[in-house]
């Protein structure tokens, strides 16, 4: 029997390769005969830079930059010798580096992952891939385009600081003095979710901070910021997997960044369809499955893929909102008890290698693979 295991992380708790190994333990002890390919994966969030660097001949590169909130933070980038990098969004402006009772959308600033772009470019990448998921922020990327050299500016021709608090008179975005290097550049964006901008406020923005009362006044600030980035876009608030991230991918835009699924581009990048086409149970996982999951996540990725094969998939989960017949032909959620908290990895990982253990029912049988 032929099992892969292909879970993403479990967002502050474990890592998706600490996550694979513990679904993987269970899996050779329920089933020791069984050949397991065990595939730690991402989807353009957390832990993108990771599986970005497993599957590329890339380096590693480390830069101080503006933290979400300001501050300084340490975030790294891969940079290939074909001239591509990967910067994964979280690295300089993700929810990991804000607690909690920090959560400030009107203050927080992509202004970090702008900072990466332009370091990337000055050491020779020519294009650019950003996994666009993770973020504390809601800027449309207002703050990655300053630290690239675009103003922005009220009515009276004032330049007004790139943070969300500050852009409610804004009204047009000066590019003539960005990076001179962005116009040889390609910008790929991989975003973690299919959701547009203009939902993205009402769905993700409560994670990052957002009061349920401030949600109007936020989108009509982010109406004004896209016909100033974009006038020629009216569609920009709309547009699938732009509204990741905060909104950077359609931020980006202005130079041409185009925005894609981080999923389907992250599992083609470790061959994982072929993968999943030649294997007997498919086993992946994430903290949490619910209506967001079926924008884009990785464990529906991942499920659909098994379910266009033919193939059983369980998806190991803290907790699912969704009904059986929301989910692909084939694919089962398989909860970790409630004790499984982010300060409990010790905890997590023994549920998870139950997990493994019950994943697979005892009469599952290899297929005949023509």
């Amino acid at each position: 029997m032929r099992v892969l295991i292909v879970p993403n992380c479990l967002r502050g708790s474990l890592t998706a390769p600490a996550v694979a190994e513990a679904l993987a333990r269970g899996v050779r002890a329920a089933h020791p005969s069984a050949t397991l390919h065990v595939l730690p994966a991402a989807d353009g969030g957390d832990g993108s830079l990771g599986h970005w660097l497993r599957h590329s001949a890339s380096r590693e590169v480390a830069v101080d930059v503006e933290g979400p909130l300001g501050g300084t933070v340490r975030a790294t980038y891969a940079l290939g010798a074909d001239g591509t990098a990967f910067i994964e969004m979280a690295e300089a402006s993700g929810l990991r580096h804000v607690p909690d009772a920090r959560r400030d959308p009107l203050r927080a600033t992509t202004r970090g992952t702008g900072r990466l772009i332009r370091h990337a470019l000055h050491a020779g990448a020519r294009t650019v891939v950003l996994g666009a998921g993770g973020s504390a922020t809601l800027d449309m990327g207002a703050g990655a385009l300053s630290a690239l050299g675009v103003e922005f500016r009220a009515g009276d021709g004032r330049v007004l600081d790139a943070y969300p608090g500050a852009l409610r008179d804004v009204v047009s975005a000066d590019t003539r003095h960005a990076d001179p290097l962005l116009r040889g550049a390609r910008l790929r964006v991989l975003s973690d979710v299919h959701t547009p901008l203009r939902e993205n406020v009402v769905r993700f923005g409560p994670q990052k901070g957002i009061a349920a009362e401030d949600v109007g006044a936020f989108s009509e600030m982010l109406g004004r910021l896209a016909r100033a980035v974009r006038p020629d876009r009216p569609e920009l608030l709309d547009l699938p997997w732009y509204g990741a991230g905060g909104g950077t991918p359609a931020g980006l835009s202005v130079f041409g960044a185009a925005a894609e699924s981080g999923s389907d581009q992250l599992l083609e990048l470790a061959g994982v369809p072929k993968l999943i086409a030649d294997a007997d149970f498919v086993i992946t996982a994430e903290g949490r499955v619910d209506a967001g999951s079926l924008d884009g996540k990785l464990p529906l990725a991942v499920s659909r893929l098994a379910a266009r094969h033919g193939v059983p998939c369980v998806v190991v989960t803290g907790s699912t909102l969704l009904a059986p017949g929301e989910l692909p032909a084939g694919t089962r959620c398989l909860e970790l008890p409630p004790d499984c908290a982010p300060d409990r990895p010790d905890t997590t990982v023994l549920a998870l290698a139950a997990a493994g253990r019950a994943a697979i029912p005892p009469q599952t049988r290899s297929r005949e693979v023509n």
